[in-house]
């Protein structure tokens, strides 16, 4: 599914303007939510709530087997 790569690109993209230009932008809540930079406190300052963290952590291991099974079914003969 190389077509679907772009997608990929356009949410981190997506991630990085959010997270750096956000308040700048004065974007809402609900908007600052999607990027997943948001549910990280800033660690010197505030205690870490593990919370998001492990959460953050399970979708990526869930994302990372979709990602070894994918590859390992992958058609090689086009």
């Amino acid at each position: 599914m190389p077509k679907l790569r772009s997608i990929v690109w356009i949410l981190l993209g997506g991630s990085f303007v959010i997270s750096y230009f956000g308040r700048l932008m004065d974007l809402p809540n609900w908007a600052m939510k999607i990027s997943p930079f948001y549910w990280f406190d800033k660690v010197p300052i505030h205690e870490i709530n593990a919370e998001p963290v492990w959460w953050l952590l399970t979708i990526a291991l869930v994302l990372m087997v979709i990602g070894f099974v994918g590859y390992r079914h992958r058609d090689l003969a086009q």
